[in-house]
């Protein structure tokens, strides 16, 4: 996969399989609770990002379905030691989901951006999913990965315990209350950038590091130009398909979440999922006949 950049891809559901969503409601892996099965008891169709999603980046993933077709979509993250394709989803990053109302929203594009501002990759894996009953439908998948890259990674760390600033750091004297100063970018150099995302010091998120990335001046200059945005990138993140599980069933439909940003890792923090209705919805197990390899997955009711 290329460190950044946007390709599409065309799908379809007939090329996948339904699948146990036992897993989807486990505390581990919090992706959509049972009662909102239904939206994704359709055939599944499976993908993944060949490349782990890089550290201080972003992907967005959009499925753009067929007229009168309805899709959903749900994407979690692992590790880059992990491989877990559905039914077998023992425990994730993260993971969210993104799925129509009640009423259905056949033609309307399903999205989730997931944001990486770790200094850790991680595996990003998503399933486009057809409601109960459905089992083909054409879509075309769009994935976006920006990655703001730290600079001059190959920069030594800083001095530290200093009792006074260091040559390279113009000093200014006031005169009176105020002190002017000039400077020229070409005296600096640039320098890593981690510093700057670190929750210590929070001064701008990985994703905005390219406005600093020319050389830097301790010496601040009488005018500043507004910077200027950098050319997107042609080049495509590459989709590995995996292998479609198998088993059976129906059940009711769900909210829309059009977009969801998901900061990584999430481990640790409790959500709580609440689904209002006026009535009492059946949320048995979609599949019952169905084997779940390797473990036994609990349904955590919240």
């Amino acid at each position: 996969m290329a460190r950044e950049g946007t390709g599409a891809y065309t799908g379809d559901l007939a090329d996948g399989a339904c699948s146990n969503l036992d897993f989807a409601s486990d505390s581990d892996v919090a992706c959509f609770p049972p009662t909102q099965n239904a939206a994704f008891q359709g055939n599944l169709v499976h993908y993944a990002l060949t490349e782990p999603l890089p550290p201080n980046s972003t992907a967005t993933i959009e499925v753009i379905p067929a007229a009168g077709v309805d899709v959903s979509l749900f994407v979690y993250t692992t590790a880059t030691t992990s491989f877990f394709v559905p039914p077998y989803v023992p425990s994730v990053s993260v993971c969210e989901a993104s799925y129509s109302t009640a009423a259905g929203n056949p033609g309307a594009s399903e999205w989730i951006t997931v944001t990486n501002p770790t200094g850790s990759s991680y595996n990003v894996f998503f399933s486009v999913a057809g409601p109960a009953g459905v089992t083909a439908g054409a879509f075309t998948v769009k994935v976006t990965v920006e990655t703001a890259e730290p600079h001059c990674p190959d920069s030594l760390p800083g001095s530290s315990g200093l009792a006074a600033w260091p040559t390279g750091v113009t000093k200014l004297t006031l005169m009176g209350t105020t002190s002017t100063g000039s400077g020229n970018l070409s005296a600096g150099a640039c320098t890593s950038l981690d510093f700057a995302w670190d929750s210590s010091n929070a001064c701008f998120p990985a994703t905005q590091s390219d406005l600093f990335e020319g050389t830097t001046s301790s010496t601040p200059s009488p005018l500043r130009s507004p910077p200027t945005s950098p050319s997107p990138s042609s080049s495509a993140p590459a989709l590995r398909p995996t292998s479609p599980s198998t088993p059976t069933g129906r059940a009711a439909r769900p909210p829309m979440r059009p977009l969801t940003s998901v900061a990584l890792p999430r481990r640790g923090a409790v959500q709580d999922r609440v689904v209002k209705q006026d009535h009492v919805e059946d949320a048995r197990p979609f599949g019952e006949t169905s084997l779940v390899p390797a473990r036994h997955l609990s349904v955590t009711h919240r």
